[in-house]
């Protein structure tokens, strides 16, 4: 089985939100940890969220040389020093060629490339990264049991949590009683469950051939589960913490607002 990190973004709005932060105690330390970093590298709790996620994939199985990390022009060297102080490959970190918010690609053309750069002989887990999840002890889930059930049932796994508000913001998963995916919906205006897409998914190799061989198609939508979201089970973390504005990182950190 192979992992990787989906890094290809920029954080402009995360990055504005730090040039803003004036808390006369922490504003040094926030804007290093924030500006001119891919969210991935930005410090929870004195751990950069890319060290959970490796934790996380080295304690379910997934060897170091079987992690990839997809990331920006921008970025690249960030993540080519975190591998080399992990022990990840140098080949291993690949950038898809953007070098501006202004270019940056949308989340299903990201998801392509980094499909082509690793392929489809192996099963794939494909974590964005800037996204942790968490079981109900407020541990970092662990995704051992999702990769045994996966290996018994050969069905593709997406991780979701519930949530009882602001639905309509998020990828919204339908289930049977089974926990087997019957539909997905891209931010509904009526939501049909309270199952959030977590952004973190363990696909078969022939969900991988199936995204490669209708990538025109799917690089309309925003996010392929919206197609082929048959042959796939849900994997229930009971949170996720999800670095998108500079107040994620302030609550995730403890850090007064001002």
């Amino acid at each position: 089985m192979k992992a990787v990190l989906l890094a290809g973004g920029f954080g402009t709005r995360l990055e504005k939100g730090a040039r803003l932060y004036s808390h006369p105690d922490y504003k040094s330390k926030v804007q290093e940890w924030v500006i001119g970093k891919s969210k991935g590298l930005i410090p929870i709790r004195g751990k950069v969220i890319v060290n959970y996620q490796l934790e996380q994939l080295l304690n379910c199985g997934i060897n170091k040389q079987d992690i990839y990390v997809h990331s920006n022009e921008v970025h690249k060297k960030q993540y080519l020093s975190w591998a080399d102080t992990n022990g990840i490959p140098r080949e291993n970190v690949f950038s898809n060629g953007v070098r501006s918010n202004s270019e940056k690609l949308e989340q299903v053309k990201d998801m392509i490339l980094a499909i082509q750069n690793v392929g489809t002989s192996s099963p794939l887990l494909m974590l964005a990264c800037d996204t942790l999840v968490y079981n109900e002890n407020n541990k970092v889930h662990c995704f051992k049991k999702m990769i045994q059930d996966y290996h018994q049932d050969q069905k593709s796994r997406v991780v979701v949590y519930k949530k009882d508000h602001n639905l309509s913001k998020h990828g919204i998963v339908q289930t049977d009683r089974e926990g087997n995916v019957i539909g997905f919906e891209e931010k509904p205006e009526n939501p049909k469950s309270n199952l959030v897409n977590a952004s973190i998914y363990l696909y078969h190799p022939a969900k991988l051939q199936e995204i490669l061989d209708e990538k025109v198609e799917l690089s309309k939508i925003k996010n392929p589960l919206q197609v082929i979201w048959p042959n796939f089970k849900i994997e229930i973390a009971d949170k996720r913490v999800d670095i998108g504005c500079i107040e994620d990182v302030l609550i995730s950190n403890n850090i007064p607002f001002s």
